[in-house]
């Protein structure tokens, strides 16, 4: 015999009640599930990094880890600046003591580099905004320094072109690492001949530039990377 419309409506209303009560268990039981600890940041010890191969550390880094011209000699110079009070970066919960000016520079070089950000700031062990802020700060110490001799980001180019000893070691020095090509006589030879320097540049990215901010063409900021960026030519 078919239920009446009032049965129905009753037996609605404590389906619905169960549904509603059965929810409110599980949200209390996921409330009262006891949650793991916390995983703290293992902060790098920058030493760990020199027992890379002098290979692993030259490609890592873009520098040796030895020598006038190396990773520490680097660090040393910046050092004044990414070590003084007013540049010290601590973690949030003040584990690890404060970032060492070797993390600094190392996180900066990898970004520069064109390593991700996402990869860069968790293999150091620091957050991400502490990730910025020693990359701007080694940047800073670079090109204007406060206490440090910084880098000389401008070398004068006529004394470079006068310079009778390096200009031959560094074309010797091109015309090692270039192709080689066949001349007339049938022998091979450096297709880089008397090179004594390149152009570089990087993809600076960034947003989809807009009429009103004056540019009628956005495609031409579109690049072969799949984002728009402005080519800046070093």
């Amino acid at each position: 015999m078919p239920k009446s419309n009032v049965e129905r409506k009753r037996l609605m209303l404590i389906a619905a009640a169960a549904i509603l009560i059965r929810r409110r268990r599980r949200r209390r039981n996921a409330k009262r599930r006891p949650h793991g600890p916390a995983t703290a940041r293992q902060r790098l010890h920058f030493s760990q990094r020199y027992e890379l191969s002098d290979r692993q550390f030259h490609r890592t880094y873009r520098m040796p880890k030895a020598g006038a011209r190396s990773f520490p000699a680097l660090a040393d110079k910046l050092r004044p600046d990414l070590d003084s009070e007013d540049h010290v970066l601590w973690a949030d919960n003040g584990a690890g003591g404060p970032i060492s000016a070797e993390l600094k520079l190392s996180m900066t070089l990898r970004f520069l580099a064109g390593g991700s950000y996402l990869d860069i700031y968790p293999m150091h062990g620091v957050s991400e905004p502490l990730f910025y802020q020693a990359v701007w700060q080694t940047v800073d110490a670079m090109v204007e320094p406060k206490k440090g001799p910084g880098l000389d980001t401008v070398p004068d180019l006529q004394d470079y072109l006068n310079d009778e000893e390096e200009l031959p070691r560094v074309s010797d020095g091109f015309a090692a690492k270039g192709p080689q090509i066949m001349n007339a006589e049938g022998e091979t030879e450096p297709a880089w001949v008397g090179c004594i320097g390149v152009g570089d540049g990087m993809l600076a990215e960034l947003e989809k530039p807009r009429a009103r901010d004056g540019v009628l063409n956005a495609d031409a900021y579109w690049t072969y990377k799949g984002f728009y960026a402005l080519n800046v030519q070093v």
